[in-house]
């Protein structure tokens, strides 16, 4: 409109002063000049700021703002490039780290399940063990005591197997008690009342060896005659192998295999040395402590060490002359057990008379248990 109202209200113009014309148009389309109204009516473009080179530095100032925009622009772009590119990068990592932990676990896996794969011998004392065979389950122990790199190899996929058979909950009970208190005769005693109650037992005897030959006699099965071959029993000696704490280094994958071939009893007979037999107490249900008369005082009978870990302290050989005997040994110890802190906060350890010979008090001895 400018522009009209100049062309408008101007004569013929030379070039020079279309020239000047021109210049004043530019300066105002930039803002350098306006148009004010003269006295006559005519219209005039008035510079407001007498710069010859404004147009032109204009020009210049609103190319270089137009290359600044430019260039945030195209480093937006590249931003947004290289975030981008960071992301993909991150989830290619994170990929391929979830596909490591995979193909990780995936070999563990298949590691455990080879493991776990029975072939020959222990597939087929597996399927013994399980028809409940006593023949196939003395194997299996042996092959479990075994130290040789196969048989070890063998021994953990047969126990794992044998350790997921559905069974009905096994009674463990731990039977300790100095050299001649008479553990194997209360044993074969006890386990043959528990056969006429119907119960399938099995023993597991550890005997001590030989510090200098590293040999074992494995007697204990020798004084559970009638026992040993009694229908629904087992019974299995095994050496100590100068394993500490009165059981042997394998007792616990040996009850495993018991429970799994179907016995719901199983009694542990621990070496039979004093005071350090304790590792046995982690291992079963019931640990009873057996005595003889005239075995020690009060003093003796407050002893830290296998007397607080006992839950039943059975005086045995508590008849003819040393049933009176055993009555002030009775006392004594329920006088002890008064001193101590049980380890259990549901039962309190009890102290009772009975014989293996006679038979006497093994009802109580048992009812006890339950």
């Amino acid at each position: 409109d400018a522009q009209e109202q100049v062309k408008q209200t101007t004569r013929e113009l030379t070039a020079e002063e279309r020239r000047q014309r021109e210049k004043l148009i530019s300066a105002y389309e930039y803002r350098s000049a306006e148009i004010v109204e003269r006295a006559d009516g005519e219209a005039e473009l008035v510079v407001l700021r007498d710069d010859s080179k404004n147009a032109a530095d204009m020009g210049i100032e609103r190319n270089s703002n137009a290359q600044v925009v430019a260039e945030k622009e195209r480093l937006a772009r590249e931003s947004s490039r290289m975030a981008h590119q960071k992301k993909v990068e991150r989830e290619k990592e994170l990929l391929e780290a979830d596909r490591l932990r995979k193909e990780k676990e995936k070999r563990r896996t298949m590691k455990k399940e080879k493991r776990r794969i029975l072939t020959g011998k222990a597939q087929a004392l597996f399927e013994g063990i399980t028809r409940g065979d006593r023949m196939s389950l003395a194997r299996a122990i042996t092959l479990v005591e075994s130290s040789r790199a196969d048989h070890r190899k063998q021994a953990g996929a047969l126990v794992s197997a044998c350790s997921r058979v559905q069974r009905p909950k096994t009674l463990r009970i731990g039977l300790t008690g100095t050299p001649g208190v008479g553990k194997s005769t209360f044993i074969e005693s006890l386990g043959m009342l528990l056969l006429r109650k119907g119960h399938r037992v099995s023993v597991l005897a550890v005997d001590p060896s030989s510090a200098r030959s590293g040999g074992s006699i494995l007697g204990d099965k020798t004084r559970m005659q009638d026992l040993s071959v009694a229908e629904g029993a087992f019974v299995r000696p095994s050496p100590s192998r100068g394993s500490l704490g009165g059981v042997a280094r394998n007792t616990m994958d040996s009850i495993i295999l018991a429970e799994a071939a179907g016995f719901d009893v199983c009694l542990v007979e621990t070496v039979g040395v004093g005071q350090s037999e304790t590792m046995v107490a982690d291992v079963v249900d019931m640990f009873i402590l057996l005595l003889q008369p005239g075995s020690g005082d009060e003093l003796q009978g407050v002893k830290r060490g296998i007397m607080e870990l006992a839950d039943l302290v059975v005086i045995n050989k508590a008849d003819g002359a040393l049933e009176l005997p055993a009555k002030l040994t009775r006392s004594e110890i329920n006088n002890a057990l008064h001193l101590m802190v049980p380890r259990r906060t549901a039962w309190a350890p009890k102290c009772l008379r009975a014989s293996a010979v006679t038979g006497y008090n093994l009802e109580r001895v048992w009812d006890t248990v339950l």
